[in-house]
């Protein structure tokens, strides 16, 4: 099955994403797929490689990153 990526001009990010936060020993910020193209694009473009969430969450709790 062909599934298309999220296209930032057209669909809307809250429809096809969420976050969650994830404290302890890794503390993170991983994005959420909640659609068939949202799933795809985080795993295409590697949203959640451990180096970006770590970032995500440096940048959270600095209260940057706003979703």
């Amino acid at each position: 099955m062909i599934v298309p990526l999220f296209h930032p001009r057209k669909d809307h990010w809250l429809h096809h994403f969420a976050l969650s936060v994830e404290k302890g020993s890794h503390d993170a910020v991983d994005v959420n797929g909640l659609t068939p193209e949202g799933r795809t694009t985080v795993l295409v473009l590697g949203m959640n490689d451990q180096m970006r969430r770590i970032l995500r969450y440096e940048l959270w709790r600095e209260r940057l990153f706003v979703w």
